[in-house]
């Protein structure tokens, strides 16, 4: 079972690097694709969703995910501007470019060497969760923002454990598990958040797959993504920039 669930696991990363969905923007796109002229006066909350939210992220490396600290990570010179797009119902389509001067380099995972191209991630509200959508047919996603992350994330506020911003992790103790925690009064890239969730989706770990962290609130927004492996320790996250 270990080794087909692996397989599973190696066919989505396939899938990913392949990111059959992204589309090449021509050269009138460019200043679109720079970030020139876009406004970030109105954020994505994730509990009020609307057309014309966007946000901006600096992308992060880290090391060591299951050592003591968190402090071995290094911010890179890639900047990920995602915003509402589009409405369809219940459903907002969220689109995410690379703002130019983000290095396209095959060292990093598929999700950053398409750094001049745009993906796209269906997203929804309903039942007080936000539910990232997974492409039609796969188990996953284009997303940069959530790396090809599909499922739900609870937006009520949760009672804890309270834990603490510890560089690119948090202070939850090594798991493979799926966890819910609360931070209050955390500082990410110079702003402040009073209250964000943490939603630490390790289970997947438990099979050598991926773990994900996710830090959000439904009033206040999405403050980080992360990814890591399982094989290396090492992994990707995404910091909100004001």
């Amino acid at each position: 079972m270990k080794k087909i669930l692996l397989c599973c696991f190696i066919a989505c990363g396939l899938f990913i690097t392949a990111c059959t969905n992204c589309k090449e923007p021509g050269p009138e796109n460019n200043a679109i694709l720079c970030g020139d002229d876009l406004s970030f006066d109105m954020p994505i909350i994730p509990g009020d969703l609307q057309v014309g939210q966007r946000n901006r992220y600096r992308l992060l490396r880290g090391n060591g995910y299951g050592s003591a600290s968190g402090l071995d990570f290094e911010y890179l010179p890639d900047t990920l501007i995602v915003e509402v797009a589009t409405k369809n119902g219940d459903v907002y389509t969220l689109k995410e470019f690379f703002s130019c001067g983000s290095q396209k380099l095959t060292d990093k995972p598929g999700f950053v060497v398409y750094a001049d191209s745009f993906a796209t991630v269906h997203v929804r509200v309903a039942n007080d969760s936000f539910y990232i959508l997974p492409s039609i047919g796969s188990c996953c996603n284009d997303s940069r923002l959530f790396f090809n992350h599909a499922g739900a994330l609870p937006l009520q506020r949760t009672i804890g454990p309270i834990v603490q911003i510890d560089g690119w992790k948090t202070t939850l103790n090594y798991h493979e598990s799926n966890k819910m925690a609360l931070i209050n009064d955390a500082e990410i890239l110079d702003k402040l958040w009073p209250s964000l969730n943490v939603a630490s989706l390790n289970a997947g770990m438990q099979v050598d797959g991926p773990g994900f962290t996710f830090l959000y609130d439904r009033e206040y927004g999405i403050a980080r993504t992360a990814y890591y492996s399982w094989w290396t320790q090492a992994g990707y996250g995404f910091d909100y920039m004001e």
